[in-house]
């Protein structure tokens, strides 16, 4: 399958998403759990940085921290993804930099938390450096009203390049015997079978 057509099919799930989102008909079943938002809001995270040129992974099971991993000129950057969908008081979004365990991500765990503000289809890129001040992140993507001091992290894509080159990132591990297959996007340390690669070629 050609990079065009994989491309072509998740931008149809991210489009599919806008729709389910703004439907109201009655004939609508029901209203996407939030298990499926965060699934989809992946899915528009994987098009929006393949359209960028960025090699995409996604590791094998739900027992890791990070959501997706990014090849950012052979660093692997692990990103959390976190998506909002209604706007609260005077058009702001909030997110969380912590899962449902409420424990702030760490260094250790991810390196850059995505968050994808739905209905206005705007990025926010955030280091994880950020969390230890904060907990939370509100943003006001469209108010004239209200600023967000997170502002300078919209569409700041550069985040990842930045924590790709410190080298905190993990490298891509060699194979493990000589003449054995490479494997794409394997974290030095973990099991093989982590990391499932999605290719776009």
């Amino acid at each position: 399958m050609g990079s065009g057509m994989v491309i072509e099919r998740i931008m149809a799930v991210a489009d599919d998403f806008h729709a389910l989102e703004n439907r109201r008909d009655v004939g609508h079943p029901r209203k996407l759990t939030r298990k499926q938002r965060g699934e989809m809001a992946e899915a528009a995270f994987v098009a929006k940085v393949a359209g960028m040129g960025y090699e995409v992974s996604k590791p094998w099971g739900e027992s890791s921290r990070y959501d997706l991993v990014v090849d950012v000129g052979g660093r692997l950057v692990r990103v959390q993804v976190k998506s909002a969908h209604r706007a609260g008081e005077y058009g702001g979004y909030t997110f969380h930099a912590h899962g449902n365990s409420y424990h702030v991500y760490r260094a250790s765990e991810i390196d850059v938390l995505v968050a994808y503000v739905v209905p206005e289809d705007a990025w926010y890129v955030f280091p994880v450096a950020v969390f230890p001040r904060y907990r939370a992140m509100k943003v006001f993507p469209s108010s004239r009203r209200r600023r967000s001091k997170f502002e300078k992290y919209r569409e700041a894509w550069w985040v990842m390049k930045e924590q790709g080159g410190t080298g905190k990132t993990p490298l891509l591990a060699k194979p493990a015997r000589s003449g054995a297959p490479p494997l794409g996007g394997v974290v030095r340390g973990a099991p093989p079978q982590r990391i499932l690669t999605i290719s776009l070629d």
